[in-house]
């Protein structure tokens, strides 16, 4: 039986026509967390990989949906895509070891179970010695309750009932088909290999951040300043027509900016950003713990110039000693949860920037000026909708 933490989430979120605000404590509480796991990314649809991750039949990635460790197989009979439990049905080692491989099968290390790579159990050492109440049959590796995928986008639900991938995606959709056909090919591949970090700060400010852009033109300053001095001043951030951009609440907890460029820049909550030239997946791992991986994508049937160069604009941008990535690293995701701890008369984080310019759509959508914080205010209310 799952115990359930006393929350109170009217504590935690104020809301008015004015005024938009959270506690500091979402942010590092344990029952808080432990609650988002259950609610959030335990019953919910979480993004778990993209098909080209496992293109052949045998092609395996190891992953978790929230804390729940998985394997993400396309099985090399029917080419069909699994997702399973990574734990024996015996004493509960994990029998997929390696992040990605092609394997048609997986063995418990411990004490020798052979699983094939769509779950059943093909192998037992020493069989004989079980009983007659042993049925072989019956102890695969145990799927999840419900996989689908949007356009290679591949999710997965650990309970049976919710709603449908497409109806939890919303008008993300329309993002996602954006983000894909902004290429003339319209079909990309996530192959070229993931860079990952980590930090000591909770899951939702690597979302908020990904949607923010009123921080772009102060923490990324100096990567702006070279963009123009490379262009002689053609690449400039001009705030006139960068105002004239907006930002969106989607719906869902889904939120997208308009980049400028062309680029397409967006989450899908909880745990998927869509975002230029990249993939990122977030997994929390503690309430002030979390670890990141960013997956580059490269245009199928490029030229490989074409996508040398989006691999030197990435590691420009994001790589250890790029100007985006860092310098977010620093500011967002390690003075925030050094400066939440100051808590005495200083409890509330403030989400309301341009909450009287807030714009609604026939699609249930809400947009906001540029520098809004309509991002925030939509990921915290599926937040609270999803812990009630």
């Amino acid at each position: 039986m799952v115990t359930r933490p006393e929350v109170n989430l009217d504590e935690l979120m104020i809301e008015t026509p004015e005024q938009f605000r959270v506690h500091g404590s979402v942010y590092s509480d344990e029952k808080i967390f432990e609650l988002e796991m259950e609610r959030i990314f335990h019953s919910g649809w979480v993004y778990v990989g993209h098909e080209s991750e496992i293109p052949r039949g045998g092609d395996y990635k190891s992953t978790f949906v929230g804390t729940q460790p998985v394997i993400l197989t396309r099985h090399a009979d029917d080419n069909r895509i699994y997702v399973l439990y990574n734990r024996c049905r015996h004493k509960g080692t994990t029998v997929c070891q390696e992040e990605y491989g092609n394997s048609n099968y997986f063995r418990c290390s411990y004490h020798g179970w052979v699983y094939s790579n769509k779950g059943d159990l093909v192998g037992v050492t020493g069989p004989e010695l079980y009983g007659k109440g042993f049925n072989q049959a019956e102890l695969g590796l145990v799927p999840v309750a419900c996989v689908d995928d949007y356009r290679g986008f591949i999710f997965a639900r650990l309970v049976p009932e919710g709603p449908t991938l497409l109806e939890h995606l919303g008008n993300a959709t329309k993002k996602i088909d954006q983000f894909i056909e902004q290429w003339p090919q319209g079909k990309l591949t996530v192959d070229a290999g993931v860079q990952k970090y980590g930090y000591n700060g909770n899951w939702k400010l690597q979302l908020e951040n990904t949607v923010d852009s009123y921080h772009f033109p102060i923490v990324h300053a100096t990567m702006l300043e070279i963009a123009k001095r490379r262009s002689n001043g053609m690449i400039s951030y001009d705030r006139v027509e960068a105002a004239k951009r907006r930002v969106w609440d989607l719906g869902n907890g889904h939120a997208s900016f308009e980049a400028g460029l062309g680029e397409v820049h967006f989450i899908v909550f909880p745990n998927l950003a869509l975002l230029g030239l990249q993939v990122r997946v977030i997994y929390p791992i503690t309430p002030t713990r979390t670890e990141v991986q960013l997956h580059m994508t490269m245009l199928e049937g490029a030229p490989d110039e074409v996508n040398e160069k989006r691999l030197r604009l990435h590691e420009e941008g994001f790589g250890p000693s790029g100007f985006i990535g860092p310098d977010d690293q620093e500011v967002a995701f390690t003075r925030i949860p050094i400066g939440l701890r100051a808590t005495k008369g200083n409890d509330w984080v403030i989400m309301e920037r341009g909450i009287e310019f807030d714009e609604s759509h026939e699609d249930g959508s809400i947009s906001n000026p540029t520098s809004g914080e309509v991002t925030w205010r939509g990921i915290f209310r599926q937040w609270k909708k999803l812990l009630s």
